[in-house]
């Protein structure tokens, strides 16, 4: 065997859009260089694109047109470049980070042309069916990232292919001994004497942000010095959160809510945060990355039983869990960490811990790398009968 493996990662983005990006990144960062040369291919450019430049990784744009009769031609012949990259880089290993996408189709029928494994990273509980069978047959394993996720896959009958491996959180980089809210109440003019509840993540209607705003104008009404963050970047070109700006002010809250837009510093906005909040509807949080970056900021948590939620967020420990759309409940819990605050603490203190037993960096990788590893041995004992 090389000394160093090459895995191929597959993304549909070339910019940062989700979670999924920021797990990628991660990935990316923290492979054991010593033991994996990892490589990507984008669809374009963009900010995830010019982050794995800057970390000096191979890197390749291949746009594959969509697979319609008038793209199947400009189709063919992606996928045929990007089999030539991966026989000129002699790829050991394809990992989707794609989800249902032609990304992956495409990745999938290269990695099975080279004769070599294809690993499919679910990270969304929606289901293209007719695309994950196609995908599930072509993969060697298939990633879920909850419990959640991997239900998806109950009809596939080889059990093994499907593994469930949680994703991580880079505890050095949100660590509450290190990271401060103070800049960022300068920065949005947030006196020591006012609370902040805080939400982050895509504006996005599934997102469950309105149901948030009409909790903060419960909370407001028992509170009233209490501030109220949205963190993230619009999903539609602005549209929806001109709906959001419209509602806080027809709920009287346009001096208490901050849109804050897209922002990098995610792990300061989180440690302004008092109580963080997680308004996501029903079945839509495959699994809820932000709540366990929020969870390393040793900050309580409340959050809906969405998806794969409450396989991280234990009721009344680490947080509180509610019901999706439900604001009234919603408001209750934030007054009732925002009033006992020893509770929030201590709530706080165990999100910190769990996040340190389970959803560590070095956890995730050791499961990754030890996937690769495994994938690869089977297939050196194949060849050898």
């Amino acid at each position: 065997m090389r000394k160093k493996i090459h895995v191929l990662y597959i993304t549909a983005q070339g910019n940062f859009i989700g979670g999924g990006e920021v797990s990628l990144l991660n990935l990316l960062k923290y492979l054991n260089r010593e033991r994996f040369t990892p490589l990507v291919v984008f669809p374009s450019e963009g900010s995830l694109f010019q982050a794995a430049r800057k970390m000096n990784i191979k890197t390749e744009v291949i746009t594959l047109k969509p697979l319609r009769k008038l793209h199947l031609f400009s189709f063919i012949r992606g996928v045929a470049r990007l089999f030539s990259f991966v026989k000129k880089e002699k790829v050991d290993i394809i990992h989707s980070n794609a989800a249902a996408s032609r990304e992956s189709i495409a990745s999938a029928v290269v990695a099975k042309l080279a004769g070599i494994p294809f690993i499919y990273h679910a990270r969304v509980l929606e289901s293209s069916k007719g695309i994950e069978k196609f995908l599930t047959r072509f993969s060697t394993r298939i990633i879920a990232i909850s419990e959640k996720v991997k239900e998806k896959f109950s009809f596939v009958k080889d059990k093994n292919k499907v593994i469930k491996i949680f994703n991580a959180v880079d505890l050095n980089e949100f660590n509450p001994e290190t990271k401060r809210g103070e800049k960022i109440r300068e920065e949005l003019s947030i006196s020591r004497e006012e609370k902040i509840v805080g939400t982050v993540g895509r504006l996005y209607p599934l997102k469950g942000v309105d149901v948030f705003l009409n909790a903060a104008a419960e909370v407001a009404k028992e509170m009233p010095k209490t501030k109220f963050l949205i963190v993230g970047e619009d999903d539609s070109f602005g549209n929806y959160r001109k709906k959001l700006e419209r509602l806080s002010e027809e709920l009287g809250l346009k001096n208490e809510v901050i849109f804050t837009g897209f922002r990098t510093d995610i792990p300061e906005l989180i440690a302004a945060m008092d109580v963080f909040v997680l308004p996501s509807l029903e079945s839509y949080e495959a699994f809820g990355r932000v709540v366990i970056e929020a969870m390393a900021m040793a900050k309580p948590v409340v959050a809906t039983r969405s998806g794969g939620v409450p396989e991280i967020v234990e009721d009344g420990v680490t947080g509180i869990l509610i019901s999706p759309g439900d604001a009234e409940a919603m408001a209750e819990a934030i007054v009732t960490l925002l009033k006992d605050e020893d509770k929030a603490k201590q709530m706080g203190l165990e999100g910190r811990q769990k996040a340190e037993r389970f959803y560590g960096l070095r956890t995730h990788l050791e499961r990754i790398e030890n996937l690769y590893l495994h994938l690869l041995e089977r297939d050196q004992s194949r060849e050898m009968r």
